[in-house]
């Protein structure tokens, strides 16, 4: 019977380096975790990693879009991943307050035993809901001139020509 993928990449030397900073083991050797690290680094992590390579990969090798089309969308979204990573890290400290506000207000409003899985969701989806909003808004609008201008600039040094297109 073969091996399922998701198997195969768990049982990579990456995978097995991932895990072993995840959950490493002290000096006692009781298991300590990097969960809330983790928890805080994979929204943005993830978003420029498929976004950022993935897509911008997509976007220089289709054929279908012209060249004087591809260059252009490729820099932009190089530099709104730029951007976003930048914000998250510049907003980082400011994030935290207001999501500490959020779990300990939903601490006061949830007395049972689901208050410890919203708070775990709100430490979650905080810095994915901040990743996707620097992205899709604030990133944009500031990259999209700026990619206009880097564009113009490649042309004007003749590192792009597009008269080939």
């Amino acid at each position: 019977m073969s091996i399922k993928i998701h198997e195969r990449i768990a049982n990579t030397n990456t995978m097995k380096r991932v895990i072993n900073w995840a959950v490493p083991k002290d000096v006692s050797g009781t298991a300590k975790t990097n969960y809330d690290t983790l928890q805080k680094i994979w929204p943005t992590a993830f978003m420029l990693l498929t976004v950022g390579v993935a897509q911008t990969g997509v976007i220089l090798n289709s054929d279908d879009m012209p060249k004087k089309r591809r260059i252009p969308l490729a820099l932009n979204n190089v530099i709104t991943c730029a951007i976003s990573l930048l914000g998250v890290l510049v907003t980082d400290r400011y994030t935290d307050k207001l999501m500490n506000k959020f779990a300990n207000r939903a601490k006061v409003i949830f007395k049972n035993e689901k208050q410890e899985r919203m708070v775990n969701g709100i430490k979650t989806g905080m810095p994915i809901l901040v990743s996707a909003l620097l992205y899709k808004y604030i990133g944009q609008v500031l990259a999209t001139p700026l990619a206009d201008k880097v564009n113009k600039y490649l042309v004007k040094k003749e590192m792009v020509d597009y008269s080939k297109d």
